[in-house]
């Protein structure tokens, strides 16, 4: 238990019960990790033979032994040890080239060979994204000498289905077959494992089908008629056409309404009026009722004693009859048998004075009033019929004769049919509706129901109405069920599922390769993140969901210390982390080395691990020869230089001046070197810590760590050099 072993001997054979049992292979460690620190592994010439497996995890091996035992001289079966983004060569004798192969005779007691490898010559191949159908593959590499492979199946996703009951077609709208729809290829098949593909889900509109068939009924003045008209026999509707395409209509469209009369042009005739009959239904034509228009003549002349006769004839339809004329005359005085005659709308009012001798029919019209003209005809308004009332058109009716009229001058009267237009009668909707409790059919022209019927849930119908949940990476879409009619309660105790679950979408984009963790800063282990959920897993399977939490691998807290450096001016200087760059709270005393060069100019105390110049003083020169020498530091000065905050450089003849300024910006420093008009310089080159960085009169350096940075010019002039330099602190203190 813990152990590790660093060199394992394979017996050829173990003892059991007294039998000796040959070791056919090495399969290695129980636990592949306690193969870590094997570096040697002794075989015999047996037969055992070791597996590739067997060292798969033994990163330090690097030897293994063969003992030749019972005279057998033969190597075993040598395994091969792959490692990765190498090609495994084979097994040599260590310092030399000599190739060692399964099968070859070995002459000493025992032989050490070594396994070696070289770098892949590898060729990088797309990856494959798996489809419904196919299989995929990952990016992967090969390599041109050997058979190494990094490539991965994906192995094909099969068809997410989605079923779609089948809607039936009508005559002017097409419907849907029964069908299954894949998700992710979006193609149609007849059943639900996705194993016969169709092509075409649409079903046609149907047509109207024209076979009822109404021969045209001519109307009279007796009954309404028809035109020809057809009837489908699928959705009941009217068409005044054979014709599939053409528009319905309503019932009522195909109505011929009632004739007019079809007067005889032959009077007909009673005692009292002469007027038309219809040839049709023997009605008599309102308007042509007159009264007869007599003349007379006197037939048999009367005498003292006997009574004459006279004719009476109608002069328009010939009716006639006859009076007795009184012997001796006509009499008037009995007023008992006169008779009033009112006015009516198209008849003058008289008085009628019969003759008062007995048996003398006799009379004389008298007294004559004007007739009224249907003075109290009111109007009515139009009226459209509906389902339950009848309608009429505009009119008016004369209370005193009973007559309509369809005009305002009332001199045509016509009958009822002519006025009043009879009830619908109700048009129901085919399609349901409903509310929370009922559903029904409406009628298309008033709020009557029929067929109301309370609710049944019991109908799969999927659609956006019913549907209660797509389907995600773990559940297939959920739909309630509802009632025949399309009423849909949303019970979640009525539900139902359909199709597939979507499964977790782990692809290389939502991969999280690990991040180990430094001193300062959290890493994370190896872990994908469901593009859908969201969720995270600790496989590419999806089969171990964790939190972020557990992604998280804590930062260390061991900071690296490297001799790096922040000035904390004259107190000393802190330590910083090369890892992370945290600076420690401890301030560390500085490591001066007293009385050094620091420019041309001064010379001071300078901490040998930050860079903080203490004691800085003037030089303090001497002249030594031709130049001049600093007693304190040995700075050396040529007496041709001079140095300060600006610096002249003097030639034989002329004399150039110049000015250097350093200037804080973010990040670092900008340094510029500015020229007099009247002096030349002919290069000019910028050091910090002693490498060049620029060769332009301008330049920026950038100083991101707390310590400090030596920054030099260098300016030429013909054969003349002189230089500046100076101390600036970088970083967040600078």
């Amino acid at each position: 238990e813990n152990v590790r072993l660093e060199r394992v001997e394979i017996p050829s054979s173990i003892d059991n019960l007294g039998l000796s049992i040959p070791v056919l292979y090495f399969n290695g460690f129980k636990r592949a990790d306690d193969s870590s620190s094997l570096k040697t592994l002794v075989l015999s010439t047996s037969k055992t033979r070791v597996t590739s497996s067997a060292l798969k995890n033994a990163s330090n091996f690097y030897k293994l032994e063969i003992k030749k035992i019972d005279g057998n001289t033969i190597i075993p079966e040598l395994p091969v040890i792959e490692k990765d983004g190498k090609e495994f060569l084979g097994w040599f004798i260590p310092g030399t080239d000599t190739k060692v192969s399964s099968g070859d005779s070995i002459s000493l007691s025992s032989l050490s060979i070594e396994p070696r490898w070289k770098e892949h010559n590898l060729v990088k191949h797309e990856g494959k994204k798996a489809t419904c159908t196919e299989d995929g593959w990952t990016e992967y590499y090969t390599c041109k000498t050997c058979s190494y492979n990094t490539k991965e199946i994906l192995p094909k996703l099969g068809h997410n289905l989605t079923h779609h009951e089948e809607i039936p077609a009508t005559c002017t709208e097409s419907g849907t077959r029964d069908y299954y729809e894949c998700t992710r290829c979006a193609k149609f098949f007849s059943d639900n494992e996705g194993m016969y593909e169709i092509s075409e889900i649409v079903v046609p509109s149907l047509g109207h089908l024209l076979t009822i068939h109404f021969d045209k009924e001519e109307a009279n003045c007796i009954k309404e008629g028809h035109k020809e008209y057809w009837q489908c026999e699928r959705c009941k509707g009217y068409f005044l056409s054979n014709d599939p395409n053409s528009s319905p209509v309503a019932l009522f469209e195909t109505v011929i309404r009632k004739t007019d009369h079809n007067y005889f042009l032959e009077w007909s005739h009673d005692e009292d009026e002469h007027y038309h009959v219809c040839s049709v239904c023997g009605a008599v034509e309102e308007s042509s009722i007159k009264e007869h228009s007599f003349e007379s003549k006197v037939i048999a002349e009367p005498t003292k004693e006997k009574s004459g006769i006279r004719k009476y004839t109608c002069t328009v339809c010939g009716y006639s009859y006859e009076k007795l004329i009184h012997p001796n005359g006509h009499s008037y005085t009995d007023e008992n048998k006169w008779e009033k005659h009112i006015p009516t709308c198209t008849e003058k009012g008289f008085t009628r004075k019969y003759c008062s001798y007995e048996g003398c029919k006799f009379y004389l019209d008298v007294d004559f009033v004007e007739a009224l003209h249907h003075e109290n005809a009111k109007l009515h308004d139009e009226k459209q019929p509906t389902c339950t009332e009848d309608g009429n058109y505009e009119y008016w009716y004369c209370p005193d004769c009973g007559k309509y009229f369809l005009s305002a001058d009332k001199t045509t009267p016509v009958g009822e049919d002519k006025v009043f237009l009879n009830k619908l009668g109700h048009q129901y909707e085919t399609d349901w509706r409903y509310d929370n409790s009922w559903h029904y059919h409406k009628c298309i022209r008033c709020d009557e129901k029929t067929d109301v019927t309370k609710h049944t849930c019991d109908q799969k119908i999927r659609n956006a109405q019913t549907k209660k949940a797509d389907k995600n990476c773990t559940s297939p879409d959920i739909y309630y069920y509802s009632c025949v009619c399309g009423y849909c309660p949303e019970d979640d105790n009525l539900t139902f599922t359909d199709g597939s679950p979507l499964g977790h979408n782990l692809d290389d984009e939502h991969h999280h390769p690990r991040i180990e963790a430094t001193c300062g800063n959290d890493g994370n282990i190896e872990y994908w993140q469901c593009s859908r959920c969201k969720k995270l897993f600790s496989d590419k399977d999806a089969k171990n969901e964790i939190e972020l939490k557990d992604t998280i691998i804590k930062a260390t807290g061991n900071h690296t210390h490297s001799r790096e450096y922040q000035s904390m001016g004259d107190s000393g200087h802190k330590e910083i982390c090369s890892v992370c760059h945290q600076v420690f709270d401890e301030i560390l005393p500085h490591n001066n080395k007293e009385k050094v060069t620091i420019d041309e100019n001064y010379h001071g105390d300078k901490c040998e691990d930050c860079g903080y110049v203490k004691n800085k003083q003037p030089h303090d020169f001497v002249e030594y020869g031709t130049d001049e020498v600093c007693s304190v530091c040995f700075y050396v000065k040529d007496k041709q230089h001079t140095t300060g905050g600006g610096f002249d450089i003097k030639p034989e003849t002329k004399e150039p001046k110049g000015q250097i300024t350093i200037t804080k910006e973010e990040g670092g420093y900008r340094a510029s070197f500015i020229l007099d008009s009247d002096s030349k310089i002919t290069a000019i080159k910028w050091f910090v810590d002693n490498t060049e960085i620029s060769s332009s009169i301008e330049c920026s350096f950038y100083t991101p760590d707390s310590r400090s940075y030596n920054i030099l010019c260098v300016v030429f002039n013909d054969n003349l050099v002189t230089s500046y330099s100076e101390m600036v602190v970088g970083g967040n203190n600078n």
